[in-house]
């Protein structure tokens, strides 16, 4: 548990819109399926 509220802190500055924080999550590597989304 320390160890996912450190990297939550580390995280803080980078404006992240969403985190799951439940089980294995499997990552692609590559740029398919990647949305980007403008700020306005």
């Amino acid at each position: 548990q320390d160890k996912i509220e450190a990297f939550l802190k580390l995280l803080e500055g980078y404006e992240i819109l969403e985190l799951a924080r439940t089980g294995i999550a499997g990552l692609c590597r590559g740029t398919e399926g990647v949305v980007y989304i403008k700020a306005e």
